[in-house]
């Protein structure tokens, strides 16, 4: 869904009212990003709000993942590293298909990517991006000692067998969370002036 429709849509439906819809239009305009990420840093709607009205808007059914139960098999099923690229999550297997919940109903990257993967038709449910990356932390880390266990002694951190420095992490940190929407340049620099 385009920004522009996705803003029509939550003002139609009463989700946003026109001047904080306007106020995010413009603040996306100085700082870039998507619309709906803003509108959720901005407090205009929450994240599972934005994500229930995306589907809803698609014609696609909307599941809360926050308490799934995932049997092994199926969270082996796709690489993490590609269930992080893309942002999603394999829900539901069966032989001949694959049910992801996902934060964008229209990354055909992702599904063409595990359909040739899986060798299986993809289908999609939407899910709200935070539990998204809860479920991702829970499942793809936790039986490796979860995010908290990554740094070892003596500044590094063993990743996939490979010892890295914790200043390289550090400084990849930044760009990936701004990357992935998940903070601004300006929080981070409002930030570092608190310090």
């Amino acid at each position: 869904m385009q920004d522009r429709e996705l803003a029509q849509y939550l003002v139609k439906e009463n989700l946003v009212v026109k001047d904080r819809m306007q106020k995010a239009i413009e603040m996306q305009k100085t700082i870039g990003g998507s619309l709906g990420q803003i509108l959720v840093k901005l407090g205009f709607i929450t994240d599972e709000h934005l994500s229930k009205a995306v589907a809803r808007a698609e014609g696609l059914p909307f599941e809360d993942i926050g308490d799934l139960i995932l049997p092994q098999a199926l969270i082996n099923s796709i690489p993490r590293d590609i269930i992080e690229k893309h942002q999603v999550i394999p829900i539901h297997r069966d032989e001949d298909s694959i049910t992801l919940a996902v934060t964008d109903p229209l990354d055909v990257e992702a599904i063409d990517e595990i359909t040739f993967l899986t060798g299986k038709r993809v289908g999609t449910v939407m899910a709200s991006k935070e539990q998204i990356r809860r479920a991702i932390t829970r499942f793809y880390y936790d039986e490796e000692g979860g995010e908290s266990s990554l740094l070892g002694e003596a500044g590094t951190a063993t990743i996939g067998g490979e010892a890295v420095p914790q200043w390289k992490l550090k400084q990849a940190l930044i760009p990936l969370l701004i990357e992935k929407g998940i903070i601004t340049e300006q929080e981070i620099l409002a930030k570092a002036k608190e310090l």
